[in-house]
Order: C-alpha cells, then structure tokens, then sequence
C-alpha cells in the first residue's frame, strides 16, 4: 500500500469520437483524443462501474454468504459540465478564417449528429434584407446560421433557401447588405435521423501516474443552461460501455491549452453586448421582438441504446439514439407575466424561438445560437415568484419539425439540417 494525496482539480481531460466502437481513436481530428476544459464539477473516477451479481445458491446456513460474480461494465455514467465558450478569432468562419480543431466541435458532433464547419463568403448583390447574391454558395447550407455584417456589425440569420448563388435569409437582417459585406458561417448542429456515435473519454489526474482513466463507448445527453447574468454551460449525463483503470496508461499530464476562447454570459460582460431572445410567430419571425426573461433552459437528453452482441465490447457492439418522440427535447423559460401566455397555451399556439448571446466587438464579436423554429407550449404556464417579490410564470415548450427552409434537391444529412426541430451553433 502506498497512499498518495491527489487534488482532484488537477487532472488533464481528453475526448475523442471514436472511429470504431468501444476503441480508443488515435487517427485524425475528430477522430483523436483532444484535450477538453470542464468545470472542477464531477469525478468521472466514481462512475465506474462493475456490476456485481449476486448468486442465489440456496445455503444450510443463514449468514453463509456466497462471493458475488463481478458482471459488466456498461452502467459506468458520470456528470460533467464545460462552460458555453467562444471560437478564438482565428477560427471565425470567414472566407479568410480557418476551420478549427476545437473540443467543443466534437462534442456538440457526438451530442446531435450533424456538423457543418466552413469557411464563408462574400455578398456579390445586395437585393433587400432578405435577400442576397453571394461571391460563392458553395460552402453554405440551407437551414444552417450564418452571420452578415450590415454597417460593420455581423447579424445572425438563417438560411432558409439557396438558388444558384442567390441566398435568402431569416430573420430579416436590418438592412440591405452592401457588396463585398463579410457571409460568416457558424459551426452548426442539428439532430440527425440516424445517429449512431460514441467517445473516447481519458482523465488522468496530476497527483500519481496511477491515477488515469479511459472509458469508451461512451454517449450521453445533454442541457444548456443560460441564467441570467451567469456564464452559460453545457451539462453532460454520460454513460460508457466499458472503462480501463484507475491505472498508469502514459497519459500525460502536460499543462492543459484551453482551444476555447471567453465564456458566454446571458445578459453580457458589463451589459456591452446583451443577449437576444425571440418569440415570435415563425410566419412572421421579427429580430427586434424581444423576450425578457430570467433564465432558459433546453433540454436534449437524448435516449442511447445499447445494440446487443455477445463478441461485442462488454457485450455491446454499438449504441444507437432513439429519442424523439413524443418530443424531441424542451426549451424552459422564466419570463416576465404575460397573459398571452396563457392564452397561447389554451390555443395550442405555435412559436419560434431564438436565442443569441454575444461576446467581441465588430468584426470579432461571436455567437451562440439556439434555435427551435417550431415550437408549441406542453405545459400549463405557471405562477413563481422570482427574487424577493416579482411575479414570473415558468414557460415549457417541445419543439416541432421545421417546416420554414426550402426543402428541393436535398437529401441526407442536409435534409436532416433543413427539418431540424431545434439547431445549436457558435462562432
């Protein structure tokens, strides 16, 4: 025995989606172990798990115990949460720009199912505020968010239709784009239809050589939780098929480079840069309809199951997402009081919900997007009080399929980013 003292907060971190499952990826990114900033919240040590099975022998004896059967390893889960964080500069999605090697890229990969990173573009024509040519429309997407400077500031709006080079947007930007205007695209998510993924995931504390962990097969859901004025974080519920430890792997513990930039705060550092809330008719999808509230909440916690194999990893050759239905998620916000609320609800009234919080200046300013394009109310609004008197009513909506971007000539995973029921992006 040779105890050792280990401060917890002192471990490096590494995820990577693996190429094949339950095996560790060592080829390129995605498919690599990247390193990763968590918050000091969770211990994935504590999540591993050897089911141990009892073994019902009848005995002569009362207190004749019988040793246990040590069994498998898949219900090895953990919590872990990372803060929403910006691109760095460098990874801005202009036509200058460079698409980066980022830890949050392979997570919100793994989390939703479908990923487009490219570089941007450069408005040709202007039309209207809705409207535009573009110097090239090869790398962008219908249903995907894209920013377009307008007097030196870029606007988040989505694309909902490309023709040729033409590209037609909502929300209507607040004017009409002048030629050479920067087309910035963001690094954007949606839910695939078929979503088979898993993880690498290697901790390995500071403290003793020893003290390392590899779980595989990993997969797992996912919240986003932005309170007001707080930093926003993505919080992960994991699970993994099988793990390797506590034991010396030559991980190495090497300072940790965050590839992030600053977090995100709801409501902006100082108030500089204000977050934007909408609910809005999505007919009629307006950027200046704000919605005040306190705190929001979506809720994506998918559903992995296990496909069954006894020559496969812990008896498990890959895990498959089935979540969907009834509902594909939920969106939970504390509000001011509105009546309309209420009314909306008895109507079954549909809504579209957008949210982006800012942080840079200018040119550099970034963005994290959320996005239900359809969405209805599920639950009776409630009464809470918030803080020490005011009167609030905590709001759930489920999002629905997407039925505003132009569906013609696209298949695949661009349809599933066309009929996505809700979208997460940044950049």
């Amino acid at each position: 025995m040779a105890q050792v003292n280990i401060i917890e907060r002192e471990r490096r971190t590494l995820v990577g989606l693996e190429s094949a499952f339950g095996t560790t990826p060592s080829a390129s990114f995605p498919n690599a172990m990247t390193e990763v900033v968590l918050l000091q919240e969770g211990t994935p040590g504590d999540g591993a798990t050897v089911e141990m099975l009892d073994v019902m022998d009848a005995r002569v004896r009362r207190n004749d115990a019988i040793n246990p059967v040590q069994g498998l390893e898949i219900q090895s889960k953990w919590t872990a949460k990372s803060y929403l964080k910006a691109v760095p500069t460098a990874n801005i999605l202009t036509s200058a720009g460079a698409v980066g090697s980022l830890s949050h890229r392979i997570l919100f990969q793994h989390l939703l199912g479908t990923e487009h990173a490219a570089l941007g573009t450069t408005v040709a024509t202007g039309t209207n505020a809705t409207t535009f040519d573009v110097a090239s429309a090869a790398n962008l997407k219908k249903g995907t968010w894209i920013t377009v400077t307008i007097s030196g500031q870029p606007e988040p709006t989505k694309i909902v239709n490309i023709s040729s080079s033409t590209v037609t947007v909502a929300p209507a930007l607040s004017g009409t784009p002048a030629t050479s205007a920067v087309v910035r695209n963001l690094y954007n998510y949606a839910p695939a239809e078929t979503h088979t993924s898993s993880l690498a995931w290697q901790v390995a504390y500071v403290g003793s050589a020893d003290a390392q962990y590899t779980f595989n097969g990993v997969h797992g859901g996912f919240k986003l939780n932005f309170p007001f004025g707080q930093l926003g974080t993505l919080d992960l519920d994991m699970t993994a098929v099988q793990f390797t430890g506590a034991s010396a792997q030559s991980i190495t513990t090497t300072t940790v480079t965050d590839d992030m930039s600053v977090p995100f705060i709801l409501g902006g550092p100082r108030g500089s840069n204000p977050a934007v809330v909408l609910l809005t008719d999505p007919a009629a999808s307006s950027r200046t309809d704000y919605l005040v509230c306190e705190s929001i909440e979506l809720d994506m916690p998918n559903n992995w199951q296990m496909v069954r194999d006894p020559g496969g990893v812990q008896t498990v050759n890959s895990v498959v997402n089935v979540a969907g239905r009834p509902r594909a998620g939920s969106l939970k916000l504390r509000a001011r009081f509105d009546a309309d609320f209420f009314t909306a609800f008895d109507t079954s009234t549909e809504f579209q919900f957008a949210m982006w919080v800012m942080t840079g200046t200018g040119t550099t300013r970034r963005f994290f997007i959320v996005e239900m394009p359809r969405c209805t109310l599920v639950a009776q609004p409630k009464f809470v009080k918030h803080g020490n008197e005011l009167l609030y009513a905590d709001i759930e909506l489920a999002p629905l399929v997407d039925n505003t971007v132009t569906e013609s000539g696209e298949t695949g995973a661009d349809l599933d980013r066309i009929r996505a029921p809700y979208r997460v992006c940044f950049g």
